[in-house]
């Protein structure tokens, strides 16, 4: 029974890949690895086929690493940055969509632009093919050889005389294909002849794919030529194969073996976490007098974190914790080291610390710039404290003041002997203290001498002969007395023998020598001047002699006193007699000691500072225009002139008039004293105006000011005609005498005055600007199919465009196209706008047939020589099959892919296609077994003993393959025993 479960399984194998043809699994792939940094790692995924499928292409991405990204085992080398790999295997099904692939069944199952030929000579002339099973019998002048597929006469091809014609069909089939899923069509084709070999390309729907593909000159030589095709939306495949040669002698050629197989792809990623713990650490110390603390830090900036630390501090101590504080004593250099550990990834860190750098002995050494000084001289003293800044210093004088600077100057007020204490604190509070001795001594005793004023000419003696110590002058003289006779500040130094000092300073003061001063001065005729107190009216020369408080110096001065020139002023006016409103130029002129300033009083107060103002009056009457003008030494001139300013006539206006026609408009006006001027140069102040419009006249007074009016007449016509033409927007309105329209027509109307005298007939024309109209090329359709949609709107230019197809679906083409997802009725909506915004819509009417409901027929399995039968249950349906039976039911004994299509009243078409798998022919074993006397032979749980011929079936689980064996039983001659010696 072993034969027969292996074909048991063979065939159950064969027929659940033809059923479902699921793509790779990709195992041994984690999703994260973990890997130490600068580090290599091998993927090592595998593929688990579930079914028979062919690899195609792998790919890793990124590529960044990888030794070679096209191969499913990989190397990656990683530095320190984690990287997502993922990996895409495409592999090709073993399902073959294409019916009758390796043409088995004949000239069924395709559809071809060729004629069939028969016979040896069938293919003649170009543009012909047959099936069969070698070119050679089918022309004299094909090569000879057999299919592809079997390579004996027991198989068949297709054996094709070029038409010569670019792009006429050799093969065509249409298959039901999966939206968005790639697919591989192949197959195989040999050169028949030589000369001019045939150029072969792929085309589906219509749209050649790749670049076509020249068949070697060498005949019998069957090459594949492929390519890929990506279905997007596409639920049929209509393949076909042309040929491009359009050479007529030879372009002759076979293809065999098509398949038409869905490409399936595996995915499936990987993470590689590159584990960098980027060790480092930071401290910060607190030092002592002595010892010294310090903070230590991990420092963990991006890297990942450890899992264990351990701390070597270089002085024979550990610790295991992340952030540990560590006392150093006694002072000195130390390696601290940390070791931090992440998984097996192990790495180190080390910092030199040095702790006697953190904290230094305290000096507390001090400067002074003397040790002996007077009462109130400076001493300097300077901190020369070291140690661990910042330092704090501290200074006590012995006099009961202090400081904490670090420089200091300081002053003793009483003589005596004083101990300068200095200490010096460092920042750890470590301290030093140093102290130094100061004597201080009082100055000489000091009589001030007095300041002395002198008249011009005098001078005084200082005498000092009273002073015992040096005396040292200002000028380095030291003479005890002197005489003093310029003015100035004079100082002495008395210096005692310890080189204390007294400075005493005094002032002498002389009188200058008398002096005399020129001024001159200028007057405004009629004006006066003061000079230090003294009154002159009248140009000359003066002069006068002033005396100091001290009575002996003196200053003399004369003074030269002349007149200014006058100032000389003239105006002027463009007018002296104005109207109300009107505007006056004022014009001055002056001469005189420049620059000049202007003042301009008009009368009715206001005033203006420019030099020729233009001023308006407000109100009529006399005004006195006064003008003064003065020069730079405030000399100044005064001028008067009179403006007189007019009012306009008194006019009463004249109201408008609406009469009947024909009456007249008798106007009467009284002008007072002034004179009338109409519009059309009549003077009179009676008119009898017969017409309508618009009339104005005006008021002209004495001083030609006027005023002017203006009114209307209005006189009735005769009845009259008028039109009115309004185009509007949908929806939009117009409204005329309270009256609303808005729907496009003629509209008639009659308008009485408010005299109830004449009247208007009117003629509405209203209109639309734009008007939408739209259509397609069907109005019923099968779901899949296409509709085109043509807009044949009206409006101003340019339009725009909207199609609603009520399935959430937009156009805003002006002829679209639509392929509806559901059936039933649908209303799509077709908008139109025009230049003005003004829209419109129309409306289509599209019903959708649904699809003819298959009952999907399953793959089945049959014996050999087995009929099986399917019902396509098609109901109403018209049904063709692909290779033109229009059967319902049919009794299939070859295996292959089979495809019906069923039909509606309509015309709307489903198909469904399912596969035959049949098991192979019987097997037929004979055995021979020889057998010695008394032997027996057991096979297939018989015995079997005696001599002859004997036959045996064993059947599969299905119970329709079988293997027959014919056993022959034979025997071994006997072989006489001979025995002797025996008594």
């Amino acid at each position: 029974m072993k034969i027969s479960i292996l074909y048991f399984l063979l065939f159950l194998s064969v027929n659940t890949l033809a059923q479902s043809s699921p793509c790779f699994e990709i195992l041994n792939l984690p999703d994260t690895i973990h890997v130490c940094k600068n580090t290599q790692i091998q993927f090592n995924p595998t593929l688990d086929n579930v079914g028979t499928i062919i690899p195609l292409d792998t790919t890793w991405s990124p590529s960044t690493g990888l030794d070679n990204p096209d191969i499913i085992n990989p190397t990656a080398s990683l530095g320190t940055i984690s990287q997502q790999y993922n990996l895409v295997v495409e592999g090709l099904t073993d399902l073959n969509l294409i019916e009758n692939w390796d043409f088995s069944l004949g000239t069924t199952g395709f559809i071809t632009s060729y004629i069939e030929g028969f016979g040896s000579s069938g293919l003649v002339p170009e543009g012909t093919f047959a099936v069969v099973s070698n070119p050679s019998l089918v022309h004299p002048n094909f090569a000879s050889f057999y299919d592809h597929t079997y390579g004996n006469s027991a198989g068949s091809m297709m054996v094709v005389n070029g038409s010569g014609t670019a792009n006429t069909i050799v093969w065509l089939q249409d298959i039901i294909v999966k939206p968005d899923t790639w697919y591989d069509f192949s197959a195989w084709a040999a050169t028949c002849v030589s000369q001019s070999p045939a150029l072969l390309q792929f085309s589906i729907n219509s749209v050649l794919l790749d670049t076509p593909f020249q068949l070697p000159n060498t005949t019998g030589n069957w090459v594949n030529f492929h390519s890929k095709w990506y279905s997007g939306s596409n639920v049929n495949a209509e393949i076909s194969i042309v040929d491009q040669q359009t050479i007529l002698g030879g372009n002759d050629f076979a293809i065999d073996d098509l398949r038409f197989r869905e490409i399936c792809k595996a995915t499936d990623s990987v993470f590689v976490h590159v584990i960098d713990l980027q060790p480092e650490f930071h401290y910060d110390s607190i030092p002592g007098c002595t010892s010294d603390q310090i903070n230590f830090t991990f420092v963990n900036e991006g890297g990942d974190f450890p899992e264990e630390f351990i701390w070597d501090f270089g002085d024979g101590t550990t610790s295991n914790e992340l952030n540990p504080v560590h006392i150093f004593s006694p002072k000195g250099l130390y390696e601290v080291t940390m070791t931090i550990r992440k998984g097996d990834c192990i790495e180190t860190y080390s910092l030199e610390i040095n702790t006697a750098d953190f904290i230094k002995q305290v000096d507390a050494f001090i400067s002074q710039d003397k040790n002996v000084a007077c009462i109130n001289e400076s001493i300097s003293f300077y901190s020369l404290g070291q140690g661990n800044y910042p330092l704090e210093f501290f200074w006590d004088f012995g006099d009961g003041n202090t400081s904490e600077d670090f420089e200091i100057v300081h002053t003793y007020e009483n003589p005596g002997y004083y101990t300068v204490t200095h200490i010096v604190t460092d920042n750890y509070a470590c301290s030093d203290t140093t102290q130094v001795d100061i004597e201080v001594i009082s100055p000489p005793q000091i009589i001030p001498v007095p300041d002395q004023k002198l008249c011009f000419g005098e001078s005084t003696v200082v005498d000092l002969t009273h002073i015992d110590d040096i005396i040292v002058w200002y000028d380095g003289s030291k003479t005890k007395i002197r005489t003093f006779s310029i003015s100035g500040k004079y100082s002495y130094t008395i210096i005692n023998g310890i080189n204390c000092y007294s400075i005493d300073t005094f002032e002498v003061k002389i009188n200058k020598e008398p002096q005399k001063n020129n001024f001159e001065g200028k007057i405004c005729e009629g004006a006066s001047y003061d000079f230090f107190g003294d009154i002159y009216d009248k140009p000359g020369t003066y002069a006068d002699t002033l005396r100091s408080f001290q009575g002996c110096d003196s200053i003399y001065y004369v003074l030269n006193l002349t007149f200014t020139p006058p100032v000389s002023a003239t105006i002027g006016t463009d007018k002296n007699q104005i109207c109300i409103g009107e505007s006056i130029d004022f014009e001055s002129h002056a001469s005189g000691s420049y620059p000049f300033t202007y003042l301009w009083e008009f009368g009715d107060g206001s005033i203006s500072n420019e030099q020729n103002p233009e001023y308006t009056y407000k109100k009529p009457g006399k005004f006195i225009v006064k003008h003064i003008i003065a020069d730079k030494y405030l000399c100044s001139d005064s001028l008067f002139t009179s403006i007189e300013v007019m009012s306009y006539p008194v006019i009463v206006p004249i109201p408008d008039y609406f009469l009947c026609f024909p009456e007249k408009a008798d106007i009467i006006i009284s002008p007072g004293n002034a004179t009338i001027q109409w519009n059309d140069g009549n003077a009179d102040s009676l008119r009898i105006l017969p017409t309508s419009g618009t009339f104005s006249y005006t008021l002209i007074n004495e001083f030609n000011c006027s005023v002017s009016d203006t009114f209307s007449v209005f006189i009735s016509a005769p009845a009259s005609h008028q039109i009115i033409e309004k185009v509007l927007c949908k929806y939009e309105k117009f409204i005329f005498l309270n009256k609303t329209y808005e729907i496009p027509g003629v509209y008639f109307d009659t308008v009485f005055t408010k005299l109830d005298c004449d009247s208007i007939a009117y003629t509405i024309k209203i209109s639309r600007f734009i008007s939408a109209s739209a259509a397609s090329d069907k109005k019923f359709i099968c779901l899949g199919d296409t509709v085109n949609f043509y807009s044949n709107d009206t409006g101003i230019d340019p339009l725009q465009f909207e199609w609603i197809f009520g399935e959430g679906d937009r156009s805003i083409i002006k002829n679209t196209s639509y392929k509806f997802k559901k059936p039933g009725k649908h209303t799509v909506i077709h908008i139109v706008t025009d230049n003005n915004s003004c829209s419109d819509t129309a409306k289509l009417e599209i019903e959708v047939y649904d699809l003819p409901k298959i009952t999907q027929i399953s793959d089945q399995f049959g014996c050999f020589e087995e009929l099986i039968q399917v019902d396509v249950k098609s109901n109403n349906y018209d049904v063709i099959w692909s290779d033109g039976c229009t059967f319902k039911i049919r009794d299939i004994s070859k295996p292959g892919t089979y495809i019906y299509t069923l039909t509606d009243a309509i015309g709307c078409k489903s198909s469904d296609t399912f596969l035959i798998t049949k098991s192979p022919v019987p097997l037929s074993i004979k055995m021979e077994k020889t057998l010695c006397k008394y032997e027996d032979f057991s096979f297939l749980d018989k015995v079997y003993k005696n001599t002859g011929t004997y036959s045996d079936t064993i059947f599969s689980v299905k119970n329709c393959d079988s293997v027959y064996y014919d056993i022959s039983i034979l025997q071994y001659p006997e072989v006489p025993i001979e025995i002797s010696g025996i008594t």
